[in-house]
């Protein structure tokens, strides 16, 4: 299912206000999953040893978020950019452009699709 431009925009509205601060975010995002399965933060071993009270201070905790937010902002960003790619596609099939038309196109938004082009 693609989403449309407008649902393309509000993803991306919505996490960059999720990343404009990351380390509170990520920081409250684990608080909460904590919170709820206290049992939870033992599975983690730099937090073991640390109070649920005292986490939410450390360095560890900031870093850990930090990690895992970049982790799913690429995901998101991978996302937005197939979600473009879909939505172009869908435009050239309705244009009727060539294959040498469609291949230039689609390298200039995804450069990175050059090798399965090029075996194509």
């Amino acid at each position: 299912m693609a989403l449309t431009t407008e649902e393309i925009k509000r993803v991306q509205t919505t996490w960059g206000k999720v990343m404009d601060d990351k380390s509170m975010n990520g920081v409250k995002l684990f608080m909460t999953f904590f919170n709820k399965y206290p049992s939870y933060k033992d599975l983690f071993p730099s937090f073991r040893n640390i109070t649920l009270d005292d986490l939410p201070d450390t360095r560890k905790l900031r870093v850990h978020a930090n990690g895992v937010l970049d982790a799913v902002s690429s995901i998101v960003g991978m996302y937005m950019i197939s979600m473009l790619i879909i939505c172009i596609e869908t435009s050239l099939l309705k244009r009727n452009c060539n294959k040498k038309q469609h291949n230039r196109i689609h390298l200039t938004i995804n450069p990175g699709s050059a090798i399965f082009v090029m075996h194509s």
